[in-house]
């Protein structure tokens, strides 16, 4: 069974959160009167996802869905394998036509089990995006007050910044309206 890693399902989706909370900060900033002071900061939603990921513990329901998926991926294939072995001790008893019919039941149990593990894959993705959506809301909001509450016309992701050298990082404030933890040193932002 191949499910993407919580890491790069995380940066996916945080990838795409950046575009749509960019957008949304440019549309909201090119209504507002033209006149207006230019403000700018930036903001690292990545870790601040990660921590809220973790807080909410989605992180432990993603993976007990991953093992609760692997486990039925491998009791019905040990179905198939049982099946099988069945009939290859009564093959010889059987008559054609239920040979046949044997052999056609374990090429549809086989060809099910083939789709099986791109059919977990979709449903995992689906429960993945299910629970991070309040969380990239919850972010939304929170980045959203703070930019209000001090003005900022724009406020970028700062792990999509190709140059950032000081300028105004809002993480922790973020993070506080949030109510997590401040994170010290280099990881924190």
């Amino acid at each position: 069974m191949k499910i993407k890693s919580k890491a790069t399902a995380l940066v996916i989706g945080a990838t795409a959160f950046k575009i749509v909370l960019s957008i949304a900060l440019l549309f909201s900033a090119s209504t507002s009167s033209n006149a207006q002071e230019v403000k700018l900061a930036h903001v690292n939603t990545v870790s601040l996802m990660q921590q809220l990921i973790v807080k909410d513990s989605i992180e432990y329901q993603l993976e007990q869905l991953q093992k609760e998926m692997q486990l039925d991926l491998q009791k019905k294939q040990q179905e198939l394998n049982a099946n099988y072995q069945e009939y290859l001790a009564q093959k010889d008893s059987l008559s054609k036509i239920m040979v046949k019919m044997r052999e056609e039941s374990l090429r549809e149990q086989q060809q099910q089990l083939e789709v099986l593990p791109q059919q977990y894959d979709q449903a995992f993705q689906a429960q993945q995006a299910e629970f991070m959506q309040p969380i990239r809301a919850q972010l939304e909001v929170a980045i959203q007050a703070i930019a209000k509450e001090e003005k900022y016309t724009y406020v970028f992701d700062a792990s999509g910044l190709l140059y950032n050298k000081g300028g105004i990082d809002i993480t922790d404030k973020v993070r506080s309206k949030l109510n997590l933890a401040k994170i010290t040193g280099k990881a924190a932002n």
